[in-house]
């Protein structure tokens, strides 16, 4: 008798715990469908075609003023003097 009410309570437990990671689950589905939707909503954006013609045009505007421009150089590591202290463990 013991063994049989310890097993069906062992049921009882694991069947709500089943249930909690049931709603879990749901939950945590219900956001990445949010998710996706507005991942869906922001690329039908992105292909719009009169998105795509006024980005076209943005680049046609001929060159650039002095202002408008950034001018990246590259700089040269100078060799460490011969008397450098390094150190080690």
């Amino acid at each position: 008798m013991v063994l049989l009410i310890l097993f069906w309570s062992l049921q009882n437990f694991k069947a709500i715990d089943y249930g909690y990671e049931m709603e879990n689950l749901r939950r945590q589905r219900a956001a990445e469908e949010s998710i996706n939707r507005r991942l869906q909503v922001e690329i039908a954006a992105l292909r719009a075609p009169k998105r795509m013609r006024r980005c076209h045009k943005g680049t046609e505007t001929g060159r650039a003023d002095q202002g408008q421009t950034l001018v990246v150089e590259r700089v040269t590591t100078s060799t460490p003097p011969a008397k450098a202290l390094v150190a080690s463990r």
